[in-house]
């Protein structure tokens, strides 16, 4: 295909529905045996992602000779809004809006805009500086004659990046340019100014403008109580244009993170997707270059994928092959994966932008192009779509690429936070017949083509298999947490640039090694404080604002000490000789154990024998002296930290009811990953796992019929 061909896109009574939801939870959980409910397993992995950094950015425009054409003034948020107009009208009468129109005074030869940006927060390795213009002489638009990037720390002083150059054919009499500066190495900058000059008669239209900065991106949700979370567990705000960090929920995320580990964004090793879904498929990562004129530079913002088929049906039309042609193409096109009935090609970082659909949503999609290798066809060229021959076809060869391209996107609709609803035919940008083939449907072209309809029911299985509780029982806990330098929610991208107070203090969790990003600037003094798992707290190379010392202790920059591993250590309790407490040693952990005592705090600490003590809750909140803690509560008994465990008592309210029972049944299962803490409370048999059999006391004990404390 060729640029213009491409780019346009209840059971009969209560004891049997008793009966039946237990022998269910006894499937379930039967498949916990064997297993630990503290394994381990590798971080959710951040990205190295091309990542807009001025997306939120304030600006102001100032003219030089020149004022605004009618219906074309600046609204203070379309340059730096990621909202890509097309070049081209609804219809005949509608009007091209969206952009920005700049003309010349009456008189004047020469004129300029001038655009200063401020990107709200500080940001290291800014690497590309673009504009968007667009030419139409019919439409008095034409492109500038010369367009100038600037930076500035301070907003004073700016340094100029030179001139911006374009790899487009901007000869075509319809067209838009992304004109850009890319950097080899990058620069920090908080704010960009761009000059666009003109010495024509014709007035130019430009629609965004940006900078972008190659950095580790981790895709995070908002929770239901308003949190955001990202698939480690770690907690964030946002204030303005930055992200602090506040907190860790150890319960695993299934919906931002994939089966897979690979990088979308890396082209350092090939992989395989699709794992546990049944049509594992192996995917060759071969990247364009920067330099190629289908390489466009621009961030993307993901919020839909494209599907597209090839246009040719030659054996030889595979994915390898159209793999070569987006390396070698003069054309200004790209898409990011072709998929055949055997491979995955990548061929375009996610992160990038890929011009395949012909619309503005080039710039906030994935393009995938299928390929109909070996279709049937007439002896007079045209495509075959009934009959035995291409039955065969079909079931033989292109079921396969359709499943394969439909794992590819269960991936990617899991990893980007979408919905189904996101996925698209090419049609949907440009009402170009695209993607024919699964179009087709009695005779004509259709929206629910027939292969299209079976293709979305494969992705919805594919999804469903990857975001589904797993059935093995290992929740995805991590044991090392990566802060990243940004994350994205919502398509919105964020500097996380702070961890606050207590955000890993004692932190019921199997994580021993916190990775810090490189927009991490504040760290307060209290964020680590009481972790007893920490050993070690390590930041990447770019990060200039903290030094680890020789014995693991981190410095900032004022000399506050943020982290000292030797004030946390775990201190082996000393009780006094009589103690009647039951003191375990679990994990590395201090733990008092109670039956059917309910003690409050002050009389734990006089069986104890500590002379100076405290407690915190779950949730932070301080216990009182003549309150009854439940689990999970942190004792510190002369200074010694020890955690609560009230048998039964899950939720640790130090009450044992329904909420409880429904917690053990939740994690039987596989739909509550338990703390460690929790765990201990739901072991009512005092073995090494929790099965069906600790459910079902539990809910005897609530229902009176059994004491789970003898």
């Amino acid at each position: 295909m060729n640029k213009r061909e491409f780019c346009r896109n209840f059971g009969n009574t209560k004891r049997f529905c008793a009966f039946l939801l237990c022998l269910c939870t006894l499937i379930f959980a039967f498949s916990r045996f064997g297993s630990s409910a503290d394994d381990q397993s590798t971080p959710v992995r951040s990205d190295t992602t091309l990542t807009a950094i001025c997306a939120m950015g304030g600006y102001t425009v100032k003219l030089d000779n020149a004022s605004f054409l009618e219906g074309g003034r600046d609204d203070g948020s379309m340059l730096t809004d990621r909202v890509y107009t097309s070049v081209t009208a609804k219809s005949a009468s509608a009007e091209v809006v969206g952009w920005m129109m700049v003309k010349g005074n009456e008189g004047k030869d020469s004129f300029s805009a001038t655009v200063d940006i401020d990107f709200g927060y500080i940001a290291s390795d800014v690497c590309r500086f673009y504009l968007r213009a667009f030419r139409n002489p019919t439409l008095n638009a034409e492109m500038p004659d010369e367009i100038k990037f600037y930076y500035s720390v301070d907003g004073k002083d700016y340094i100029n990046l030179g001139n911006a150059k374009t790899r487009s054919d901007i000869t075509v009499q319809n067209c838009a340019a992304i004109y850009e500066v890319a950097l080899e190495q990058g620069v920090t900058a908080k704010y960009l100014r761009a000059v666009i000059e003109s010495e024509s008669e014709y007035a130019f239209w430009i629609n965004e403008i940006g900078a972008a900065a190659y950095k580790e991106t981790l895709y995070a949700t908002k929770q239901s109580d308003g949190s955001i979370r990202d698939g480690n567990g770690v907690l964030y705000t946002v204030n303005g244009n930055t992200a602090a960090v506040t907190g860790y929920n150890a319960k695993p995320s299934r919906t931002v993170a994939t089966k897979s580990s690979y990088d979308f964004n890396s082209d350092e090793n090939d992989y395989v997707l699709g794992i546990g879904t049944g049509n594992a498929v192996k995917v060759i990562t071969d990247f364009i270059g920067e330099g190629r004129i289908n390489y466009s530079g621009v961030p993307n913002n993901v919020k839909y994928i494209v599907i597209h088929n090839t246009g040719t049906v030659e054996e030889e039309t595979d994915a390898a092959r159209y793999n070569r042609r987006m390396h070698t193409t003069p054309e200004e096109t790209s898409w990011h994966y072709t998929v055949d009935d055997g491979i995955i090609y990548h061929s375009l970082a996610d992160s990038a932008v890929g011009w395949h659909a012909g619309s503005g949503i080039n710039y906030e999609s994935i393009g995938i192009e299928i390929c109909v290798n070996g279709a049937p066809k007439h002896s007079n060229g045209s495509f075959i779509f009934t009959g035995d021959k291409y039955e065969k076809w079909v079931n033989e060869r292109f079921d396969k690429s359709l499943r394969n391209a439909a794992v590819l996107v269960a991936e990617l609709l899991t990893r980007y936070g979408l919905k189904k609803d996101a996925v698209i035919q090419h049609y949907d940008s440009t009402e170009k017949n695209c993607p024919q083939w699964l179009r087709y449907k009695n005779g004509k072209y259709a929206n629910d083509g027939t292969l299209w309809l079976r293709f979305i029911e494969y992705v919805g299985e594919y999804y469903e298999a990857l975001n589904a509780s797993s059935s093995d029982g290992d929740p995805t806990y991590a044991n090392e947490i990566c802060i990243p330098d940004y994350i994205s929610v919502d398509g919105d991208v964020f500097p996380v640039t702070e961890i606050a107070s207590d955000a890993f203090a004692d932190n019921d969790s199997p994580f021993n090694t916190i990775t810090v990003g490189n927009e991490v600037k504040s760290i307060a003094s209290g964020a680590f404080d009481g972790n007893g798992e920490l050993e070690r707290v390590r930041f990447k190379s770019k990060n200039v604002f903290f030094t680890v010392k020789e014995d693991g202790s981190v410095i900032a920059a004022d000399g506050t000490v943020v982290y000292d591993p030797t004030a946390y250590k775990s201190v082996a309790p000393m009780p006094k000789a009589d103690c009647g407490l039951d003191i375990r040693e679990l994990d590395g952990k201090y733990y008092i154990f109670c039956g059917k005592e309910r003690y409050t705090l002050s009389q734990l600490a006089n069986e104890y024998g500590a002379d100076e003590f405290s407690a915190r809750r779950l949730d932070g909140s301080t216990v009182g002296i003549d309150e009854i803690p439940g689990t999970g509560t942190v004792l510190s008994f002369d200074g010694v930290r020890i955690y609560l465990v009230l048998i039964g008592d899950v939720n640790g309210d130090a009450l044992v009811g329904t909420h409880d029972y429904l917690l053990v049944k939740r994690t039987c299962l596989n739909t509550f990953y338990p703390l460690k803490r929790q765990s201990y409370a739901m072991r009512l048999r005092n073995a090494d796992d929790i099965s069906v059999y600790d459910y079902i006391l539990l809910k005897r004990h609530i229902m009176g019929t059994f004491n789970i404390y003898g």
